[in-house]
């Protein structure tokens, strides 16, 4: 069961919010107390027999295969951005996929989302046009600027490339239960607001 504080499951958000979609009364437990928030038990006192080495080992087994994901997840930037196009890089092919979900960006507005300088925006925009995946235009609003925007050949791989990690995805959690890709949702949604 994914764990959070008692602030964080009740109420660290305004009346009415939930944080990552757990509401008061969703059943969490608080930390290393097997207290489950808002069904009548104190922090402190638990009814789950577990210990706090258990709960620390169940931390650790945790962050090991965040580890792992993470990992996993840097080799298939890599193999997916090699089948969008070979000589594709992943950082270069993270900033085409953020050309290709707009319907025009600047490299000014890029540079702010990566929190990256500008000109290696600029030297990645360079790449993925003689790539063929992105075209850029004068801004109508401001001649300084150029707007940038995928390709119809990006937007066929990139589609075509979602529709295979899609079904990986389909695949793989097709062993758990409803319950457990919920709670599995759940945690990585608390995991990215922390």
């Amino acid at each position: 069961m994914p764990t959070v504080d008692a602030e964080q499951a009740a109420g660290a958000q305004p009346a009415g919010s939930s944080r990552a979609g757990i509401q008061p009364g969703d059943g969490v437990a608080a930390p290393g107390t097997g207290c489950v928030v808002d069904h009548g038990c104190e922090l402190g006192h638990s009814s789950d027999p577990r210990s706090a080495e258990d709960f620390e080992a169940d931390l650790s087994e945790l962050v090991d295969n965040l580890h792992l994901v993470f990992a996993r997840v840097q080799t298939l930037w890599k193999e997916t951005a090699a089948r969008v196009h070979p000589e594709l890089q992943p950082a270069t092919y993270k900033v085409l996929i953020r050309i290709a979900r707009s319907d025009g960006v600047n490299a000014y507005h890029l540079a702010e989302v990566f929190e990256t300088d500008k000109s290696v925006i600029s030297r990645q925009v360079r790449i993925l046009e003689h790539l063929g995946l992105v075209d850029s235009r004068p801004d109508e609003h401001d001649g300084r600027l150029r707007v940038l925007t995928a390709t119809d050949a990006a937007h066929k791989a990139l589609a075509e490339d979602r529709g295979k990690r899609a079904e990986r995805l389909r695949d793989a959690v097709s062993r758990l239960s409803p319950e457990e890709i919920r709670a599995a949702s759940r945690a990585f949604a608390l995991l990215a607001d922390s």
